[in-house]
C-alpha cells in the first residue's frame, strides 16, 4: 500500500511540471496606439494590427495560449525584466542596455526611421535643425539616434506614443517628429497625417532588424518563436498578414 501510494507520488511529481507548462498563459506585451502593427478598430472596438495579428499567427503555430496585453512602450523591457510580461511583439532593435534586460528573436520585420513635420524641403543636418523642437517615442531608437547624433543643437522632447508625436507636429508643439518609417507613412495616408510630409526625403537614418524580445527566464522560446516565424513565411501566413496592412514586403 505505501509502495504504491510513493510511486503514485513520484508519477505525480514528474507529470506536474509538463501539465503546468501546457497551461502556462503567456503574457505578451504590444505597445498601442501604433498603427497599422496595433490599434483599436472603429467598428469592432478590438485591438487589431500587424503586430497582434502576427502575435496570434505565433501562438497559433506554436500551440500555446497566450494572453495580449496593451503596454507602453516604455514599460515593455522593465516588464519583461520584472517578469510580469514573458514576450513582447512590438518592433523592438537591439541596443547593449536592452540586451541586459530581454532576449530577441530573429527579425520579424524590417525597419527604419524618418522625420515628419510641416516643411518639405530642408535637409536634415545640425545645422539647419538647431534650434528646433523634435519629437522622439520614450526610449526608442530614435531618441538614442537623436541624441547621439544632435542633442547639443536640439530640444529633445519626449512622448508615450508616435500618435502624440503627430498631433504635437500638427499642433506646432514641436518642428518635427522623428519616428519607425512604416507607421510614419501609414499615418500620413490618414486624417492625422493632413498636411504634413517626410522632411528631407525618403531617408533611412536609421536601418534595422525589429525583433521580438523574450523574458530571460524562459530562452527555450527564443528559438521555438525563431521557427515559428519561419513556418509562417513558408505556409504563407505572414504574406497574408503582411498585405493586410501594406502594399509591399516589410520582411
Amino acid at each position: 500500500m505505501y509502495k504504491s501510494l510513493l510511486v503514485l507520488s513520484l508519477v505525480f511529481c514528474f507529470i506536474l511540471p509538463a501539465n503546468a507548462e501546457q497551461e502556462k498563459i503567456w503574457r505578451i506585451g504590444i505597445d498601442s496606439p501604433y498603427p497599422p502593427f496595433a490599434y483599436e478598430d472603429e467598428e469592432t472596438g478590438k485591438l487589431t494590427g500587424f503586430d497582434v495579428d502576427i502575435a496570434n499567427a505565433l501562438c497559433q503555430q506554436m500551440n500555446i495560449k497566450c494572453d495580449i496585453q496593451v503596454i507602453p512602450f516604455d514599460n515593455i523591457l522593465p516588464k519583461l525584466k520584472d517578469d510580469t510580461l514573458d514576450i513582447a511583439v512590438a518592433g523592438l532593435g537591439t541596443t547593449p542596455e536592452r540586451l541586459k534586460s530581454a532576449l530577441f528573436t530573429d527579425r520579424y520585420y524590417r525597419s527604419y526611421s524618418i522625420f515628419i513635420g510641416k516643411q518639405k524641403t530642408i535637409t536634415i543636418s545640425a545645422e539647419n535643425l538647431k534650434g528646433k523642437k523634435i519629437g522622439v517615442q520614450i526610449d526608442s531608437l530614435q531618441e538614442e539616434y537623436i541624441k547621439e547624433n544632435y542633442k547639443d543643437v536640439v530640444e529633445i522632447i519626449r512622448m508615450n506614443s508616435i500618435i502624440d508625436l503627430i498631433h504635437a507636429v500638427q499642433e506646432s508643439k514641436i518642428d518635427l517628429a522623428f519616428v519607425d518609417g512604416l507607421p510614419g507613412y501609414s499615418i500620413l495616408k490618414t486624417e492625422d497625417g493632413s498636411g504634413l510630409s517626410v522632411v528631407g526625403g525618403a531617408i533611412e537614418l536609421i536601418t534595422g532588424d525589429s525583433l521580438i524580445a523574450v523574458n530571460k527566464r524562459h530562452p527555450e522560446m527564443v528559438e521555438k518563436i525563431n521557427q515559428a516565424i519561419q513556418a509562417l513565411r513558408q505556409n504563407g501566413e505572414y504574406d497574408k498578414i503582411n498585405r493586410k496592412y501594406f502594399d509591399f514586403n516589410i520582411y
